[in-house]
């Protein structure tokens, strides 16, 4: 997860801006000049062209005898602790040596404190024969900032840890809904207004898909609220809709809320939960009970409409699907997962070498087939799809489907951090989160990097880890990070060489976050997601996250992408826009006066892509090096009032090097203007 978007608490859309007169040219702050598409051609033929990412292959495992039958470790339909039975099946076909171990078809509630544990297992396939494997834990309280737990990996339904030579297949996992539902569509029944001073304001919200809501009459924690398009069939994210985020701790209760029905509440957004056991975080807590809180609420209460249908989400992080640390040649082939609190499959540690084939995340045909709850769900994953926030790279994504999550479909990344010289071999770490998010480790090497992430030419070991944040080397640091931050990475890591290709990412929350090297994206598609399909990026905020090494060597091709951007998300530099290439320095949210070093992004290729009714600009070539989009059709054929001014058009900042432009075709139903605007 990109932790940008959790500390605003409502994303407005670009409204048009002037720039050129509608018969010149597409609208867009800042704008200096403009050439359609008709016979463009822009920049100088590169000599060098991407490839992407290289071949290589995952190792299945190796064959062995024996099966062993979950059946005969206590596996059973009409239990609830379903998951310490899996984990005993596969204990003991690692202490027999066994290749299989079996589950069988059917519904299986795992209500057991820690979920289904694979340490250490080599050549084992885990074959679910269809089975469906329904999770339940209940939310712990902790005095931690969400992040802290986002990089766990220690909280999964499946966690899987340092295997080698693992396949896990024909399996469905889900969480229990009957139980504690993770979301639900909710219409806004009436508005009661204060005076945003000493009188609250309220809205109360009917549950649309119940007549008696699972937890009635129980505190109820929210911690995201978004726009729904009226449509049921399928779920989609509204157009210009917008996301409201609360609370998003794990155990901690996003606002005061009461019953008035078993299917109706009021809620009071930005006012502190007055149940006793409705917990709140200390960080939250005083943003609901300070001085601002009345009038943060009545703005909260005003941007809702009545009649209108929402997304109402209890969590936000917390639990985790599948967590995977350190593995190599992991496989997991078949497998659907149907919900799950936090991320559907989170990646941390030095795992190389694992694939996702016809791997799924949504909602079940027949809820009742599975974790119960309403026939129309509308949420998956209350997290990213797929984290990675370290790894040692070596990727597959073939035939990948997601729908209805929320925060990033994906991000790839490797975190990093900024030091200063303390000493003359002892730096500290002033990025905000410190050692619990750089997890510096004695006996690796850092990578001293200069302000603007260009090499510095210094590297040193770390000898040891002092009162968490100081960091003892085996050589003297130079001089001049004593005045100015260095940037670090960790060469223990590096999340190069993906393979994302026959994917499908259809009404998906956030983007697919790409912070690294050796990339390719093969006839996948994005279809009216909310925000921009692809971000090529890096990330940096002093205050809360520093991800990415540098990206290079990206190839998009033969991929579609089609009426995204529906809350008409602007990203860096105002632009809305399906693919961005680029990053951000800042300080707390401040940009900082240093600029990107272009060499940190080089070499990406968007190549026989199709845009469909794009409703901002197709590319943003924002920072970087060696930049080229070639061969593709832009097709604007059913406009509508929601499209920005230079849809379909690509824009180029200054800052962009050795860009490239040609080939693009064009097709507009009502001959609007879109081609190259320079910045």
């Amino acid at each position: 997860m990109n932790h940008s978007r959790a500390l605003f608490p409502i994303l407005f859309g670009l409204a048009a801006l002037a720039g050129f007169g509608a018969a010149e040219a597409p609208a867009l702050k800042g704008a200096k000049s403009f050439q359609p598409y008709d016979g463009l051609t822009y920049g100088t033929p590169p000599k060098v062209v991407p490839t992407g990412c290289p071949a290589f292959e995952i190792d299945l495992p190796r064959a062995k005898p024996g099966v062993v039958k979950a059946s005969d470790f206590g596996f059973a339909t009409n239990s609830l602790h379903n998951a310490g039975a899996v984990t005993r099946a596969i204990a003991h076909a690692k202490a027999i040596g066994a290749g299989t171990v079996e589950l069988a078809p059917g519904v299986y509630r795992c209500h057991d404190a820690e979920g289904v544990r694979i340490f250490g297992a080599k050549d084992l396939e885990i074959d679910g024969k269809g089975a469906v494997l329904v999770f339940y834990r209940p939310s712990v309280f902790r005095e931690v900032t969400y992040w802290e737990i986002e990089i766990s990996t220690d909280y999964g339904s499946l966690r899987i840890f340092d295997c080698e030579r693992v396949r896990i297949k024909n399996l469905f996992v889900d969480w229990d809904w009957e139980v504690d539902p993770l979301a639900e569509r909710i219409r806004v029944a009436q508005r009661h207004l204060g005076d945003g001073k000493t009188a609250p304001s309220y809205v109360d919200v009917d549950f649309v898909d119940y007549t008696r809501h699972p937890t009635y009459p129980r505190p109820l924690p929210i911690q995201t609220l978004a726009d729904l398009d009226e449509s049921t069939s399928p779920v989609r994210f509204a157009q210009t809709g917008a996301c409201r985020y609360f609370s998003t701790q794990e155990g901690s209760y996003g606002m005061k809320t009461e019953w008035l029905a078993p299917n109706r509440a009021r809620l009071y957004p930005y006012v502190a939960p007055t149940d006793p056991a409705a917990r709140v975080h200390s960080d939250y807590l005083r943003a609901v009970t300070n001085a601002n809180h009345l009038a943060n609420n009545l703005m909260q209460v005003k941007a809702l409409q009545d009649g209108r249908l929402y997304r109402l989400c209890h969590y936000y992080v917390g639990k985790n699907c599948f967590d995977m640390r350190s593995n190599a040649h992991l496989t997991l082939e078949n497998v659907t997962v149907h919900s799950c609190r936090g991320d559907a499959f989170h990646v941390e540690g030095k795992q190389h070498h694992w694939q996702y084939v016809n791997v799924h995340v949504a909602p079940p045909a027949d809820p009742a087939l599975a974790g119960g709850g309403p026939k129309t769900r509308p949420m998956t994953t209350t997290l990213d799809v797929m984290h990675v926030g370290r790894s040692c790279g070596y990727a597959k994504l073939i035939g990948f489907t997601c729908t209805l999550n929320q925060d990033d479909h994906a991000n790839f990344h490797d975190r990093f951090s900024a030091v200063r010289r303390t000493g003359a071999r002892e730096v500290k770490i002033t990025q905000g989160r410190q050692n619990a998010y750089f997890q510096a480790e004695a006996g690796t090497t850092l990578e001293f990097r200069n302000p603007d992430l260009s090499p510095s030419g210094f590297s040193a070991k770390i000898i040891d880890v002092v009162n968490d944040d100081y960091l003892l080397l085996d050589r003297e640091v130079p001089a001049r990070f004593a005045q100015q931050d260095a940037f670090v990475f960790d060469s223990s890591y590096g999340t190069e060489n993906v393979l994302v290709k026959d994917s499908v990412y259809h009404s998906c929350w956030g983007r697919f976050l790409t912070l690294a090297k050796n990339v390719t994206f093969e006839n996948c598609t994005w279809k009216d997601c909310i925000a921009g399909a692809v971000m090529v990026q890096q990330g940096l905020n002093l205050g809360y996250w520093a991800e990415g090494f540098g990206c290079a060597n990206i190839v998009v091709r033969d991929c579609t992408f089609e009426a995204n951007q529906r809350f008409n998300r602007a990203g860096f530099a105002g632009v809305v826009q399906d693919i961005f290439i680029g990053g951000n320095l800042m300080d707390h949210y401040k940009e900082m006066p240093n600029p990107l070093w272009p060499g940190i992004i080089s070499g990406v290729l968007v190549e026989k892509c199709r845009f469909v009714n794009p409703r901002g600009a197709c590319w943003h070539a924002s920072k970087g090096e060696n930049l080229i989009f070639r061969d593709n059709e832009i097709v604007v054929d059913r406009p509508d009032a929601n499209m920005l001014p230079y849809r379909g058009s690509v824009v180029v900042e200054a800052e962009a090097k050795d860009v490239y432009i040609s080939g693009n075709r064009y097709r507009s139903a009502n001959d609007c203007p879109a081609g190259l605007l320079l910045r």
